[in-house]
């Protein structure tokens, strides 16, 4: 008695090439050049306009407004240094420039210095009680400076007087599936 053998199906398919094959690496590596190429251009086209409103600051335009987007470029290219002098140059011009305050915040917290994040956002808050970006960010200052109680009444205040907004939606991320009604 012989013993049968099972026989393998044919494979009329192509096969499939592996994951991370020659060809899909290839791929990959275009793509990223690709991206690359495109980021430097979007990257140039950002600086050009940075300096261009700069320029137009240095040479006598001082409005909040334009200190504000001169500050924000820089911040958007990564030059926090000068976002800083921009910001707080700004500032002391306009004291009461809820945008700018809110920049500088966001800038001392790029910086690590959590302690003049919270002034700024505690000062803007002060003027402006509701203002639904300083009370986020301030937010966020206080839970990492383990504050972690007034986090919650600042994100849960948010979520309360703006709850179909964006940034609400953002606290109940912050928050988590139990933190919200």
């Amino acid at each position: 008695m012989g013993s049968k053998r099972k026989q393998r199906p044919r494979v009329t398919e192509k096969p499939r090439p592996a994951p991370w094959s020659a060809t899909r690496a290839d791929a990959w590596i275009g793509l990223l050049e690709t991206h690359k190429r495109l980021t430097r251009d979007v990257d140039a086209e950002l600086e050009a306009a940075v300096s261009r409103a700069a320029r137009r600051y240095e040479a006598g335009d001082r409005s909040a407004a334009l200190a504000y987007e001169v500050a924000a470029g820089y911040l958007l290219i990564g030059n926090l240094d000068a976002a800083r002098d921009y910001a707080a140059e700004g500032l002391k011009a306009h004291p009461d420039d809820q945008s700018l305050a809110i920049l500088a915040a966001v800038l001392a917290y790029r910086n690590s210095d959590l302690e003049r994040a919270e002034g700024a956002l505690r000062d803007v808050l002060q003027r402006s009680p509701n203002e639904p970006v300083a009370t986020l960010d301030l937010a966020i200052v206080m839970g990492e400076r383990g504050a972690h109680d007034e986090a919650r009444a600042l994100l849960e205040a948010l979520i309360a007087h703006e709850p179909r907004s964006p940034l609400a939606r953002r606290a109940g991320r912050i928050l988590g599936p139990s933190g919200r009604n």
